[in-house]
C-alpha cells in the first residue's frame, strides 16, 4: 500500500484569490512534490473556516480527527504566525498575522498524532506550532534579540540560505549522514524560546536559534524551522528529510 500523508490545510480567506467568494483550504504543491518524491500520496486535512462559531469550529476538528483515520502520517505545514495566547504571552509589536482558528485546528491535530504514535513532519512554522503543543513557547520576532541573525530577507520571495549544526545521535543526525547541513531556506521572523515537554533540540544555527526539533519519547516526530520543500527539487540532502519521512510512514502502513 501507497504511504498516505495528511496535509494540515492553510486557510485561504476570502478574497485571497480573484473570484473566490467563499474561504478555502490549501497547501503548496512544494510538500506535495516532495512526498510524492519521497513515493508518498498526500490530501489535504481542510482547516476549519476563520471565523465561524465555536460549534461548527469543533465539528470540523472532530471530521479531521476522524479523517486521521485513514492516514499513515501527517505533515504540519509553515505560514503565518502562531498567536501567542495558545502559549499565554502577550502579542508583540511586530507580531504578524494570525489565525486562532487554524491553531487550535493543528493543536488538536498535534494531541492526536501524538498519542496514536503517528509518523510527523513539520515545517517552519509546523515546528512552532508543535513545540507550542507541548507547552512549549516562541519568540515572536527574532530581529529583536541581540545577536540574533536575519531569518528572512526584507523579500519573503527571497529566502535567506544558511548552514545549520546538527546535534549527534539524533534522527536528523541519522537521516542527513552529517554534523552540518548546508544551504537551508529560511523565511521567518519567529522561532522557539523555550522547549516543549519532551521534546529535544537536534539542530542549531550559528546564532544558536534552534532550527530542528524532535520528540524523545517512542513516537517518530522530526520538524524543522527551515523550508526544506524549496530547495529539495535539486538539493538530495534536503530531499532526503521527506524521503525518510515517508520511510517511517511507510513502515507503519
Amino acid at each position: 500500500m501507497t504511504p498516505r500523508i495528511a496535509v494540515l490545510g492553510v486557510p485561504v480567506l476570502t478574497g485571497d484569490i480573484a473570484n473566490w467568494t467563499s474561504p478555502a483550504s490549501a497547501a503548496s504543491h512544494r510538500y506535495i512534490d516532495a512526498l510524492a518524491r519521497a513515493g508518498a500520496d498526500a490530501f489535504i486535512l481542510p482547516c476549519p473556516t476563520v471565523g465561524q462559531d465555536a460549534e461548527s469550529h469543533d465539528k470540523a476538528v472532530a471530521a479531521s480527527l476522524r479523517l486521521l483515520d485513514v492516514a499513515h502520517g501527517v505533515l504540519f505545514l509553515g505560514g503565518d504566525d502562531v498567536d501567542p495566547k495558545n502559549y499565554g504571552a502577550a502579542a508583540h509589536v511586530n507580531l504578524g498575522p494570525t489565525h486562532l482558528a487554524r491553531d487550535q485546528h493543528e493543536l488538536a491535530v498535534a494531541q492526536h498524532v501524538r498519542k496514536r504514535k503517528l509518523p510527523t513532519m513539520g515545517v517552519c512554522r509546523g515546528l512552532q506550532l508543535l513545540n507550542v503543543a507541548f507547552g512549549g513557547t516562541l519568540h515572536q520576532h527574532l530581529p529583536a534579540i541581540d545577536g540574533m541573525q536575519s531569518h528572512a530577507d526584507t523579500d519573503p520571495a527571497v529566502p535567506v540560505l544558511h548552514d545549520v549544526e546538527i546535534a549527534p545521535n539524533t534522527k536528523l543526525h541519522s537521516v542527513i549522514g552529517s554534523s552540518v547541513l548546508e544551504n537551508c531556506s529560511s523565511v521567518h521572523h519567529q522561532g522557539i524560546d523555550h522547549l516543549g515537554d519532551r521534546l529535544v533540540a537536534s539542530a542549531h544555527s550559528a546564532d544558536g536559534l534552534i532550527e530542528a526539533i524532535e520528540a524523545l519519547d517512542d513516537w517518530w516526530m522530526l520538524a524543522v524551522q527551515w523550508h526544506p520543500e524549496r530547495t529539495a527539487p535539486d538539493d538530495k540532502n534536503q530531499q532526503a528529510l521527506f524521503d525518510a519521512f515517508v520511510s517511517e510512514v511507510g513502515a507503519h502502513v
